[in-house]
């Protein structure tokens, strides 16, 4: 069965959420882990960050990159749904957070979310 574009262009395909994240600092000379390593099962999340270091991304050979941004920089993670609809131009990266020193990070976050098509 073919499908046809929506009427309204494919405007109402995703829809957006935000979130505040919080990162609990860790105990003095540990490292505990923030956030498990993860690719995104929604589309796509615009990421804003504070200062306290701790994002991480995978390299192809298997090595995690710290993330050093600067305070105007916003990040874009591609997910997997992203990923298959742009054929693979688009790579859906694995990440994830790692906590050391004193301070807790937050992280802002807007995440495209399908939205459920109506019957």
């Amino acid at each position: 069965m073919a499908r046809s574009w929506p009427s309204d262009g494919g405007r109402r395909m995703s829809g957006m959420a935000g979130q505040v994240m919080k990162y609990k600092a860790s105990p003095e000379g540990e490292y505990t882990s923030g956030l498990h390593p993860h690719i995104n099962k929604l589309m796509s999340v615009i990421l804003c960050d504070d200062q306290v270091a701790g994002l991480e991304v995978e390299t192809k050979d298997g090595q995690w990159l710290n993330l050093a941004l600067s305070p105007n920089f916003y990040i874009f993670v591609v997910g997997d749904p992203l990923m298959a609809w742009s054929n693979g131009r688009m790579h859906a990266v694995r990440h994830r957070v790692i906590m050391s020193g004193e301070k807790d990070r937050y992280s802002l976050g807007a995440f495209a979310v399908p939205i459920k098509e109506e019957p």
